[in-house]
């Protein structure tokens, strides 16, 4: 996934009803961003974690969307 994009950050905003959006990408998203949308606030921890612990392997098991802003 690395290819599409060089990350350098990624946060997790409330979306409403128990649902959260986990965002990674390069510049806070200009460039295009990976997008994983989850129930829970446990869910959105552990992809968060993933990502700050530079685990691959779990964080390549998330349902990403590469997504660009227009």
């Amino acid at each position: 996934m690395d290819h599409h994009v060089q990350c350098d950050c990624c946060q997790v905003d409330a979306v409403g009803d128990d649902r959260f959006l986990v965002e990674w990408g390069h510049n806070l998203g200009e460039q295009g961003s990976y997008r994983l949308h989850v129930t829970g606030i446990a869910a959105a921890i552990t992809a968060w974690t993933s990502f700050a612990e530079d685990d691959r392997t779990a964080f390549n098991t998330h349902d990403w969307k590469f997504v660009t802003e227009a």
